[in-house]
């Protein structure tokens, strides 16, 4: 005698089961897509790099975004990133405002280099290069020993923990406010380091440069000229910085 032989019967796990597994399947590669992008493609890019805030004071001024091999003109209030080039035009003054709240402003017919522009750990790395003209620059005060915010030219650098300094292409510096570093460089080495206070006036040219490396004595650092603070540059940036 044959007996039709019945299926077993499932249980509720045994419906719940492939859910299960396709669940934890998906679960799997997300997230291992997640880990994927984080440590190969993210890593890719410099996610450290910050921008600076644009604005046109008066006049115009042309910009080379990065990337581009042409300056083109940039309008007002726009945000410019690291590597990137900005000059001013006869009639041109800007302002940089800086993502620390540090300020450059650039007066007519000056070039200046976005080099570094990094914020990292509280860390800030901010150097920009000075490549004609001249610029004020009004740094907040650093407190961080690995921060640091550096100007420089073909002939110098210049470091500062905060206070405001002028720079006139390529070789004079003024201390308006607080105290800062120099670098003096030849050939792209630094020969002499030098400290500048408050109320003076560093110079150099390339005979100075050259007499140093020789191992000459040099004058390189005066009181503030009369000249310089009674200039139109000198009193319109007093006045922008509320001391006029």
């Amino acid at each position: 005698m044959y007996y039709n032989r019945r299926s077993p019967r499932k249980r509720m796990r045994d419906y719940f089961m492939p859910f299960f597994i396709i669940i934890v399947v998906i679960a799997i590669i997300v997230f291992g897509w997640r880990m994927l992008n984080q440590f190969f493609i993210q890593d890719s890019f410099d996610t450290t790099n910050e921008r600076i805030f644009l604005n046109i004071e008066n006049g115009s001024a042309k910009a080379m975004m990065e990337g581009k091999s042409e300056c083109k003109n940039a309008p007002d209030n726009i945000y410019l990133y690291e590597g990137e080039k900005l000059k001013t035009l006869p009639d041109g003054r800007v302002s940089l405002t800086f993502f620390d709240q540090s300020i450059i402003r650039m007066d007519r017919d000056t070039q200046i280099e976005l080099i570094q522009l990094k914020n990292k750990n509280e860390d800030n790395l901010i150097e920009t290069a000075l490549a004609e003209g001249q610029i004020w620059t009004k740094i907040e005060r650093i407190t961080n020993p690995d921060s640091n915010f550096t100007l420089s030219t073909d002939m110098l650098t210049i470091d500062s923990r905060g206070g405001i300094v002028a720079v006139e292409y390529p070789g004079t510096v003024y201390v308006i406010d607080g105290s800062i570093q120099i670098g003096i460089k030849y050939d792209d080495e630094i020969i002499k380091t030098i400290n500048v206070g408050v109320g003076q006036q560093f110079m150099v040219d390339a005979t100075g440069i050259s007499d140093i490396n020789e191992g000459l004595d040099t004058t390189l650092i005066f009181a503030m000229s009369d000249t310089f603070k009674s200039s139109n540059w000198y009193r319109w940036n007093m006045k922008k910085d509320g001391a006029i």
